[in-house]
C-alpha cells in the first residue's frame, strides 16, 4: 500500500468490509466499516470516513468525532509481516 493509501478489503465471516488506512509515517489502522449509530457503510471524505445515511463522521482510526454515532468504530490489529499486510479478523477491538 502506498504512503497514505487506503481501501476496503473483505474479511471471510464478516459482512461489512474493513477500511484499512496508511498513514505518512508508515502505521495502519484498521476498521469495521460499519457505521455504529444505523449500520450504514461509512466513506473516505479526506481525513475521514463520514456516513452518508445519518452524518456521523469519524477519523481514519475510527474514532467518533461527530455523531448521531455515540460509539467509535471497532477495530482490528494490523500486522506487516514482510510484504504482506495481515489484519487480525478473530473479532473487533
Amino acid at each position: 500500500m502506498e504512503p497514505e493509501g487506503a481501501g476496503y478489503v473483505a474479511a471471510p465471516g464478516l459482512d461489512r468490509p474493513i477500511y484499512v488506512h496508511r498513514t505518512a509515517q508508515g502505521s495502519y489502522s484498521a476498521v469495521l466499516a460499519e457505521c455504529t449509530h444505523r449500520r450504514c457503510i461509512p466513506e473516505p471524505a479526506g481525513d475521514r470516513l463520514v456516513c452518508p445515511c445519518h452524518g456521523s463522521e469519524f477519523t481514519l482510526a475510527g474514532t467518533v468525532l461527530e455523531g448521531p454515532a455515540e460509539r467509535d468504530l471497532p477495530t482490528f490489529g494490523v500486522e506487516v509481516r514482510g510484504p504482506l499486510l495481515v489484519i487480525e479478523t478473530g473479532g473487533p477491538k
